[in-house]
């Protein structure tokens, strides 16, 4: 059996379904999707791990959405440049289920290819990890745990997961809206977005907040700086979960 349903370099790749080529020994499958390989150290939930934005599920219902989508990926073949900087996007709708996480896994895929294949034709050593997907809900309920438990070292080692992710040079940020959250966790959160601004790294929010109340959720100036550096794209209509995939 080939592997071009499970690699997400297929579509880039000439010999995804060859019997001789496309299998688990490929080098390039093994680069991305070993135990250590960079799609895996991406950290996508495994019902979006191989979504892929050209057939992702969204298209259809979102095609405001995916009309700057496809441009967006368009963007992503200047990773290797210094510039034009490559923009960050807000994904958001009130409603659950209309297709935010889903866009933004595809995105983290696209990234990945084109860092991959962008890597190659330039003979260079494509990064360990070019990508992360980072589930802020997860993350807050082990740094409460951790809190309440009053276990430094493990607070150490979350917060420490967390400075990494703001050097990550393309980041999901998953259900950035976080108003439940204690001072102290959305300092950490702030100073990783704020790092991100600073250093021009590309960003995917995804939440179910408005960009314009963000301020109410860290503070003006970085919902300002926020705004300033990233698409609005909201998401439209009821949740799909039940009929299909996120």
């Amino acid at each position: 059996m080939t592997n071009e349903s499970k690699c997400i370099l297929a579509p880039s790749c000439a010999f995804a379904g060859d019997a001789d080529k496309c299998h688990d020994r490929c080098p390039a499958f093994i680069q991305m999707h070993s135990a250590s390989g960079r799609h895996t150290l991406a950290g996508l939930p495994s019902e979006y791990a191989l979504i892929d934005i050209a057939t992702a599920p969204p298209r259809k219902d979102q095609p405001a959405v995916y009309k700057f989508v496809d441009a967006y990926v368009a963007t992503f073949e200047r990773q290797f440049d210094d510039k034009p900087a490559i923009k960050s996007a807000y994904l958001y709708s009130d409603e659950p289920g209309t297709g935010k996480t889903t866009t933004a896994a595809g995105l983290i895929n696209a990234w990945l290819r084109a860092h991959y294949v962008g890597a190659a034709r330039l003979g260079r050593q494509p990064l360990r990890k070019p990508a992360e997907f980072f589930d802020l809900n997860e993350y807050q309920t082990a740094y409460n745990l951790a809190a309440m438990a009053g276990d430094d070292v493990k607070l150490q080692a979350l917060t420490k997961r967390l400075n990494e992710a703001a050097r990550v040079p393309f980041l999901v940020l998953d259900d950035v809206g976080i108003r439940s959250a204690s001072e102290a966790f959305r300092g950490l959160v702030h100073a990783v977005i704020n790092a991100r601004l600073a250093a021009g790294r590309p960003t995917v929010y995804t939440s179910n907040i408005e960009m314009g109340d963000l301020a109410d959720v860290y503070d003006a100036r970085l919902a300002d700086r926020i705004r300033d550096n990233c698409q609005d794209l909201p998401f439209v209509g009821k949740s799909k979960r039940g009929l299909r995939k996120k």
